[in-house]
């Protein structure tokens, strides 16, 4: 999302922007965006796994 930004806030500095550019802006960060989000949302599905099943406290002792 941060690239995104940055691509358009670049796009308006260098030239005025264009709805081409834009969706290019978009379509490229989309996918990378997705990924990141289903990482952060799998780690925290499996940690909330690992504590509701006393993985956790099995291995701590």
């Amino acid at each position: 999302m941060i690239g995104v930004i940055a691509a358009l806030v670049l796009e308006t500095v260098q030239r005025s922007p264009n709805l081409a550019a834009i969706q290019e802006a978009l379509t490229d960060g989309a996918p990378l965006t997705t990924m990141l989000f289903l990482i952060i949302v799998g780690g925290t599905l499996f940690t909330w796994f690992l504590v509701q099943t006393g993985f956790v406290q099995a291995i701590t002792g």
